[in-house]
């Protein structure tokens, strides 16, 4: 079966598949393991966290350290580098041609 690993605090730490759900012990009685949750999260959470009091998920992560990620530059992959260079000859070759050189 596959469960979210959560930290103490809910947020969401990693998957993982385990034959059956964990354990741990509550008043004398077994009962599973409130740090490993089988309910899925909804798309579009950055750090899912699981809110224990309503059973439902939330971002972990401020507005603020959202807009960091979402801010920040990338790189560009190779493939967009090569294209840049292969663009930038094409250019080169064409001014070349046109001008006789």
């Amino acid at each position: 079966m596959l469960l979210k690993k959560l930290d103490q605090s809910g947020k969401w730490v990693k998957d993982v598949i385990l034959e059956k759900h964990p354990q741990t012990e509550v008043e004398g009685k077994l009962v599973n393991d409130p740090l490993y949750r089988v309910e899925p999260y909804a798309g579009g959470l950055y750090w899912p966290k699981f809110d224990f009091e309503t059973g439902t998920w939330v971002e972990a992560l401020t507005q603020e350290e959202i807009d960091m990620i979402v801010n920040t530059p990338q790189e560009p992959t190779e493939f967009e580098a090569l294209k840049s260079q292969m663009s930038t000859m094409e250019e080169a070759i064409n001014f070349m041609l046109i001008n006789n050189l």
